[in-house]
């Protein structure tokens, strides 16, 4: 369990374990503002508009990715951080992404097994993740 993740590098592994727990801190925090935002503004002419425009943050998370890996000497220390960013976002919206892809899940993207099979798995993975970086 000591190198549970085959990277012998301790500084490697450590970084991997880093941007790992910024994700999904990233993804939680992310989710709790799309939350937030529809009970808030639930059925005004804004969240439609936001819930109904073609363009979702997935693929923000996208472009914010290829971006980071063009400006990755630019930005430096950085880039671990807004590559987490751009994964979070991803992974926050998995759902639509799967819609996208043809890929059919039983359940949609704010949906109460959505908003808790997200939460579950990123608490689990995240409490996983720092149980192995102390094990260093």
């Amino acid at each position: 369990m000591e190198n549970f993740i085959l990277i012998s590098d301790p500084q490697v592994r450590g970084k991997l374990y880093n941007f790992i727990i910024y994700t999904l801190l990233f993804s939680i925090l992310i989710r709790t503002i799309v939350l937030g935002f529809f009970l808030l503004a639930g059925g005004s002419s804004v969240a439609n508009s936001i819930l109904y425009d073609p363009l979702h943050h997935y693929q923000y998370g996208i472009i914010i990715i290829i971006l980071a890996l063009i400006f990755k000497k630019l930005l430096k220390n950085k880039f671990l951080i807004i590559l987490a960013i751009g994964t979070s976002l991803i992974f926050e919206e998995y759902t639509i992404l799967f819609n996208d892809l043809n890929i059919k899940l039983p359940y949609f993207y704010l949906s109460s097994i959505d908003n808790i099979s997200f939460c579950v798995f990123a608490a689990i993975s995240l409490i996983f993740v720092l149980f192995l970086r102390s094990r260093k």
